[in-house]
């Protein structure tokens, strides 16, 4: 999968755990060491090219979002609250 498509498909999956492709029982130092991987991977400063370099970036800046509420406790909390609550209405039942 080359970069524009990763960067269009996670921007549509507004899921921090598949941005970072870590379960949601990941540690904080399994959060931190996939968003290093991912970080390095996807520096706009590492694209060749101005399509990839602006790929990159918007793929930097998804991954740059998703650890900055997964490093965090309280937005951790609150953001799996909120995959709760997604799973919930999508079967059915809804939640307020």
């Amino acid at each position: 999968m080359s970069v524009a498509q990763r960067a269009a498909k996670l921007e549509t999956e507004p899921n921090h755990y598949a941005v970072l492709g870590v379960p949601s029982t990941a540690t904080t130092a399994d959060i931190k060491q996939a968003f290093r991987q991912l970080a390095l991977k996807y520096h706009p400063d590492k694209a060749s090219t101005p399509g990839q370099k602006a790929a990159s970036d918007k793929l930097f800046r998804l991954v740059s979002s998703a650890h900055t509420v997964l490093a965090d406790k309280d937005q951790r909390r609150m953001f799996d609250l909120t995959l709760l609550r997604r799973q919930i209405n999508a079967r059915g039942r809804h939640v307020i």
